[in-house]
């Protein structure tokens, strides 16, 4: 009767280990948030650039923006996108 007890409980473990296995936590889906075209229009590209100019730490002189490739620069090397940019500027306003 012990063996038989023994033998079930391992098919039991065995068996719920297999279903928490496959059935465990599901992640949830977080869709990336889209920057509105309402907060893209009300960041002037000053502003931009002087976030981005004290965020790393330079002279403001030395950021640019390009206005056909929407594109911030560094000492002329394209650094970051006007929207991503927009959109970790807003980021940092909501941590202060």
């Amino acid at each position: 009767m012990k063996r038989i007890y023994e033998n079930f409980l391992k098919i039991a473990i065995v068996a719920f280990l297999c279903v928490t296995a496959f059935t465990g936590c599901k992640k949830e889906e977080v869709a990336p948030s889209e920057v509105s075209q309402a907060e893209l229009a009300t960041v002037s590209v000053s502003e931009l650039v002087d976030y981005l100019a004290n965020s790393i730490n330079v002279k403001k002189s030395d950021v640019t923006y390009d206005a056909k490739t929407q594109q911030f620069k560094l000492w002329g090397v394209d650094q970051v996108s006007r929207e991503k940019l927009i959109e970790m500027f807003n980021n940092s306003k909501k941590l202060r």
